[in-house]
């Protein structure tokens, strides 16, 4: 009997831990040599281990693992001849020792001083996380449908640069290409990893289907909630924070942060759970919000320390451009400029260690879309798309028939119209 032992190589100096993507076999199958046994990722590349030799698999990671550089993946018992010579028997690579195991982030070390931890009681066969960490400290705030009250007060004290907003989370590992990416990112901005993207919102003189309530006559700012809010959940990268430089964490709310400012007095107010919200509730919720914020009553911690993602609007103020700050804890700012009056600008803030351009770029474009359906189409000056509002009668027909055009009218609702001759004077 011989056992082998399979272990993470340093083919890339860059690296000192892998992760185990995939697991192909499981702890005590039989393994014919040469057969795939699990895919281990490093910041460059997926590769795949395979076994040396047939004999009894032992694994010693789960999917999901970080192994250090010499770190174990499996083992295999093998069956050897006893004709076989010592020198031929595959010799086991030294397993790493228990200090090279217990290798861990700055982050991870210093949160599990502060919760008592002790690193060596932690489960791991690798790079030590602070997800690890709470996840020894307090179980329930490792899983995604927990207890949010444990998973609020474990995370509080998480990420190195800010605090997480008291709303759920759960702790997502990321892929070592991102850690990356991140690392150089933060190597050339020493203040973070904040990027922009803007565009603009072209109204063309058109009104509202549904006419607002005065606080939003000349804003866009309760249309962008709604449907940002929604918009979200298919951009959950957009609804998270960073956490560390192995971990992001991803919300199980969207609490749309809603900025006032009347001078040396900035606040952010928070609409907990504002995409289960119809567009009503957001108007009557951003009246309460700018209420609470003018009186001199007291404001519930909670609201201002449950924001998931930040609304600035500046559109009452003359800017047209704007660099909305992102707040440390969260990795999307909305800002919202004005450039006529039938013109807006959006601007969106995100941290590039979460979210990439192209994706805030795509969320941008669709929310231009969805906010561009709450206007009538505006009309245009070509005859054939002018008609007549009661019979239907282009203006292009009109002219046919010997009339001179079509008369403009004010209907009802305060939208232009038109009437042909006919409707006009009658049939």
């Amino acid at each position: 009997m011989s056992t082998l032992r399979v272990t993470v190589d340093r083919d890339n100096v860059n690296d000192e831990f892998v992760v185990v993507r995939k697991l192909h076999k499981r702890n005590g199958e039989s393994v014919q040599a040469e057969e795939l046994v699990l895919e281990i990722e490093s910041s460059k590349t997926l590769s795949e281990v395979y076994a040396p030799e047939s004999g009894l698999l032992r694994v010693h990671s789960s999917e999901g693992d970080e192994i250090a550089v010499g770190g174990l993946l499996f083992e295999i018992t093998t069956e050897s001849p006893e004709t076989t010579d010592a020198a031929d028997i595959v010799r086991p690579v030294t397993p790493p020792s228990e200090e090279a195991q217990l290798k861990a982030s700055r982050t991870a070390t210093e949160l599990a001083q502060r919760l008592d931890v002790a690193l060596r009681d932690i489960p791991s066969r690798g790079w030590i996380t602070s997800a690890d960490v709470l996840a020894a400290a307090k179980p329930a705030a490792a899983r995604v449908h927990g207890d949010a009250a444990a998973i609020r007060d474990a995370s509080t004290s998480v990420p190195a640069h800010g605090t997480v907003p008291k709303a759920p989370f759960r702790a997502v590992k990321t892929s070592l290409l991102k850690r990356k990416e991140a690392r150089i990112l933060a190597g050339a901005n020493s203040s973070g990893s904040t990027s922009m993207i803007g565009t603009e919102l072209s109204l063309g003189g058109s009104a509202r289907l549904v006419p607002p309530p005065f606080l939003f006559q000349d804003s866009i700012s309760d249309l962008v909630t709604f449907e940002a809010a929604r918009l979200l959940k298919r951009y959950p990268d957009l609804n998270a924070c960073y956490l560390d430089e192995r971990t992001n964490g991803y919300f199980a709310e969207v609490n749309f942060g809603i900025s006032f400012d009347a001078g040396h007095n900035l606040k952010v107010l928070a609409l907990r759970n504002a995409d289960q919200l119809s567009l009503i509730e957001v108007q009557a919720g951003f009246d309460r919000l700018l209420q609470l914020y003018e009186s001199d009553a007291p404001i519930a911690d909670e609201l201002l320390h449950c924001s998931t993602v930040t609304l600035s609007d500046l559109s009452r103020s003359g800017a047209t451009f704007m660099l909305p700050l992102l707040n440390a804890s969260q990795s999307l700012i909305i800002g919202i400029t004005r450039r006529d009056s039938d013109r807006f600008g959006l601007h969106a803030s995100f941290d590039h260690r979460v979210s990439e351009g192209l994706q805030v770029a795509r969320f941008l474009d669709e929310l231009r879309g969805r906010l561009q359906s709450h206007y009538r189409p505006a009309p245009t000056n070509r005859p054939g798309a002018l008609r007549c509002s009661v019979c239907d009668q282009t203006l292009e027909a009109e002219i046919e028939t010997g009339v001179r055009g079509l008369l403009r009218i004010a209907c009802a609702d305060g939208s232009d119209g038109y009437l042909c001759r006919n409707c006009f004077e009658g049939w």
